[in-house]
């Protein structure tokens, strides 16, 4: 029981973890396109497209092993 429960809160943490990343890198984003910097622009958006994409599968397949895993996904917002 011990294993399973922090099994499931693994499942949550990791999701969490890649949605944080997401997040950060879209906060870098809005740093470098104050300074109009494309390269680097689009660095970012390829790191936040990586995170969205493990944050997504994860939370699908997580979906799919555990019926007591709770979906955490919640899209980060882009800023201008």
């Amino acid at each position: 029981m011990e294993e399973l429960s922090l099994t499931e809160h693994e499942m949550i943490w990791t999701t969490q973890f890649f949605m944080y990343q997401e997040m950060v890198w879209v906060s870098r984003l809005k740093d470098v396109k104050a300074q109009h910097s494309a390269g680097h622009a689009a660095f970012c958006e390829k790191q936040i497209s990586m995170w969205q994409e493990f944050r997504q599968t994860a939370d699908s397949r997580f979906e799919g092993v555990s019926w007591a895993y709770l979906s955490c996904w919640k899209p980060a917002v882009a800023g201008p």
